[in-house]
């Protein structure tokens, strides 16, 4: 589907939802060289509820503070500015789709979906940090990358639910990765959803194009860097069994995907370390952010 039939179904089907205030706020705030701690935490401190998620988030296990985290500008002077723009990130996923739902399809079963965006952000901050000395790559950006990677599947499942389930299920019974079903049964798959959504809050370049091509093998023109590290973060989620976003063939290992992030056979075992108990870590963060 071309740009122009993409926007056309989303003007009349779908409906993306804005990016709440703080988001946008914090967002710019992160690229200013003259806003200071203080100034980021007023500014997330005037949505209550994403102030309350962000704190609870940096206290969970996960992030293993010694000290109990009771302001956010503590977490932010602990943590750093970066990490903190992806807890707000995060908080602002969950509140803002963590209730839709058009009654739950058998193969998409939200815990499970949501696991698996916490644990793909979680495996592609991993790789970000473990990736080859010269690679062009922000661990943060690289989490913020995983965790709205399948967004998309929430949005396609809200407004074309019907369609969506075909999809699902002739992903599950003829082994064909999900995306390339819903392009057949719907026309637009949910990585070029969720890179319009990404696009439409107002977040970087490279991040809406990491999650438009982390179906696609990636090239120069098309797919950064960052979509590699996605689409092999996405495959080791399902590897692992951390989470589901979909079918068993919803995500398959891409060869030029390996390739393109430099990384070599001796790399694995310190990556599948770094990873360690992924599940574990995502249930853990999805905990906090609900």
């Amino acid at each position: 589907m071309g740009k122009a039939n993409i926007d056309r179904l989303l003007d009349d089907i779908v409906t993306l939802p804005s990016a709440p205030t703080v988001l946008v706020k914090v967002t710019q705030m992160i690229d200013d060289p003259s806003a200071s701690f203080n100034n980021l935490a007023e500014t997330i401190s005037a949505d209550p509820s994403i102030s309350m998620k962000v704190l609870r988030l940096v206290n969970s296990a996960y992030y293993g503070v010694r000290q109990r985290v009771g302001s956010l500008e503590h977490a932010i002077s602990l943590l750093g500015l970066k990490v903190v723009k992806n807890l707000v990130l995060t908080a602002t996923v969950f509140r803002v789709f963590s209730s839709s739902s058009s009654g739950e399809a058998p193969l998409f079963e939200r815990e499970e979906f949501w696991l698996h965006c916490v644990g793909t952000g979680i495996v592609a901050r991993v790789l970000g940090r473990c990736a080859p000395q010269g690679a062009s790559v922000d661990p943060e950006e690289s989490f913020a990358a995983g965790l709205l990677h399948d967004v998309g599947k929430i949005i396609l499942d809200q407004h074309l639910h019907k369609q969506f389930e075909q999809a699902l299920e002739k992903s599950a019974t003829s082994g064909t990765p999900l995306h390339q079903c819903e392009t057949e049964i719907i026309g637009v798959n949910h990585a070029q959803i969720g890179g319009k959504l990404a696009e439409r809050w107002k977040l970087p370049g490279e991040l809406v194009r990491a999650i438009s091509h982390h179906h696609h093998s990636p090239d120069e023109d098309a797919a950064p860097y960052l979509a590699a590290l996605v689409n092999l973060a996405d495959y080791i989620c399902y590897a692992k069994e951390i989470g589901r976003g979909g079918p068993a063939g919803s995500a398959k290992f891409d060869s030029e995907a390996w390739e393109s992030t430099g990384f070599k056979k001796t790399d694995i075992p310190k990556i599948m370390s770094e990873v360690g108990d992924g599940r574990k870590s995502a249930a853990e963060l999805l905990s906090a952010a609900h």
